[in-house]
């Protein structure tokens, strides 16, 4: 991507990242490599029960490669296009096997060149853990990231003339480079520790503790697309810097019992998370230019900070408890959460000091009932908060922003797990969303709401012993649905596509002169 995960869902954005169960980063700031993690889950919908403020579209959490579970050791390389050389390690084994002490190392390497400018991008990433299980009780895993940048490439976009439609002097070549040599520098450094414990003191209850502290800083020079009029563009040369300093800790107890024929699963939770945040950004125009013939030198020094140049400290602690019931084949679970949030900014530029404190109650209550031929129907619905930083024009603080979903499906899974089918609907809603009086720019309020509505199928299968299969499909309805401006009412939201769809199947050889090679192939439809 390009250097950040700007992920949407169910057709809101920025859904928030969290990594081995913890915030990570700030919005899309922060980006771990993918050959450090063990998989991706995403969790759709409103979850603030467990995660305590978090995108109405739901949250993606990381999940990294550790010691103390069963890994390969094994060596990758890979090429492909545009220059790209990328090497990867993951070697594992044990310390001490008598006192339940494992280690395991992962290990990156890239170099490739963008398409458009030959601007290279390199990366290295290491990422060493530690497991020490003693008896089947008690686990504790330390880890480790260091993962870094030195030349991170572009983020730059393109306009609809020029690639949707043609100018006067034809389409954009697909590696137009619009970018300036001698302005276009970017690095990042990224590097957290945390550590994950677990701890059963008898067979009802069980304890954790995950903690970890993130550090993230960018800095980043580049000449962009401003805008566009046929055949000409409008640069500018942008410069920002960033860092983050980042800290969660997350404990639970969980409390498995029955009363009756009920069987309970009780989570019970306190989390806190403190940040501190500095960002600089300025920015100079370059003026029109034809896209075919542009000067590829700015002459530019440093950039001083025009738009934004604050520190900010923020901090959440939440407090949640949950149930699970199970009753013969229905699973109940139901939940609620109370936060409490807290920002201060210093905006250097302004010479202005706000802060903001915030709470805000969420819950969730869901249920599915599974039939023995592997039909299961489903049904939630779920509640989260956001708090927004900032003042109207009568200086009252905003509200936190709020959101709704309802949804209903069914999951269809035989017991031989040869293949998986779920399909679901779903309305999502979001409230207190801060929109401008069309007469008066300066006139603000919390009037602004946002309905999503969609349809979602996916699947996976084992066509044959050799051959799978995933597909999925969605259809997505956002529209502003209340806006102080009636000229917004009915738009959809942006970057939201009505429709995706994906397909992929690899083909597994278990014999012959091809034993153990796959092959696979997708396609994607946005």
């Amino acid at each position: 991507s390009n250097q950040h995960d700007e992920m949407f869902v169910r057709g809101f954005s920025y859904v928030p990242k969290y990594l081995d169960g913890l915030n990570y980063g700030e919005n899309s700031f922060g980006q771990i490599d993918a050959d450090l993690l063990e998989r991706v889950e995403l969790m759709r919908g409103p979850s603030s029960i467990l995660y305590g403020q978090a995108n109405p579209g739901g949250v993606v959490n990381m999940a990294t490669k550790k010691a103390g579970t069963d890994a390969p050791n094994e060596v990758a390389v890979s090429i492909g296009n545009n220059n790209l050389l990328s090497t990867m390690a993951d070697i594992s084994g044990a310390v001490s096997e008598d006192k339940g002490i494992t280690y395991r190392v992962v290990a990156k390497g890239l170099t490739e060149e963008e398409e458009a400018g030959d601007i290279e991008k390199n990366r290295i990433a290491i990422m060493p853990s530690v497991n020490w299980t003693p008896n089947t009780d008690t686990s504790l895993t330390v880890s480790a990231i260091y993962q870094n940048d030195p030349d991170a490439g572009t983020r730059g976009f393109l306009s609809a003339s020029g690639t949707l439609y043609p100018t006067s002097i034809g389409y954009y070549p697909r590696d137009l480079y619009v970018g300036a040599y001698d302005w276009e520098e970017s690095s990042r450094t990224q590097a957290s520790v945390g550590y994950e414990f677990e701890h059963r003191l008898n067979d009802a209850v069980l304890v954790r503790q995950n903690a970890r502290y993130n550090h993230i800083e960018a800095d980043y020079k580049s000449v962009i697309l401003d805008n566009s009029r046929d055949d000409e563009i409008l640069r500018a040369a942008v410069q920002s810097g960033d860092e983050l300093d980042q800290f969660v800790i997350d404990n639970q107890g969980q409390f498995d019992f029955a009363t009756s024929d009920f069987e309970h699963t009780v989570l019970v939770g306190l989390d806190y998370k403190y940040g501190v945040k500095s960002s600089t950004f300025g920015r100079k125009s370059l003026g029109y230019e034809v896209w075919n013939n542009l000067s590829r030198y700015t002459g530019l020094s440093d950039l001083p900070a025009t738009s934004t140049n604050n520190q900010s400290t923020s901090w959440q602690a939440g407090l949640y408890a949950q149930d699970q019931v199970q009753y013969d084949k229905l699973d109940v679970t139901f939940g609620l959460r109370h936060d409490w949030a807290g920002s201060e900014t210093d905006n250097y530029l302004k010479s202005t000091t706000t802060s903001q404190e915030d709470q805000a109650l969420s819950g969730r209550i869901g249920a599915v009932y599974s039939f023995d031929n592997g039909i299961a129907p489903f049904a939630s619905y779920s509640t989260s908060f956001e708090p927004k930083v900032g003042t109207d024009q009568n200086g009252k603080s905003y509200d936190p922003v709020t959101g709704q979903q309802i949804e209903a499906g069914v999951r269809y899974a035989p017991d031989d797990g040869r293949f998986m089918v779920t399909a679901s609907v779903y309305q999502l809603t979001q409230q207190n969303i801060v929109s401008t009086d069309p007469a008066d720019s300066s006139l603000t309020y919390q009037t602004g709401e946002i309905q999503s509505r969609g349809f979602e199928i996916e699947g996976r299968a084992e066509l044959t012993d050799n051959l799978s299969m995933v597909a999925s499909y969605s259809r997505i309805n956002a529209k502003t649905v209340e806006d102080e401006d009636p000229a917004n009412v009915g738009l959809k939201t942006s970057n939201t596509p009505k429709q995706q769809a994906a397909l992929w199947t690899k083909y597994q050889f278990d014999s012959g002169r091809f034993d153990g090679v796959s092959v696979g192939g997708g396609v994607r439809y946005t």
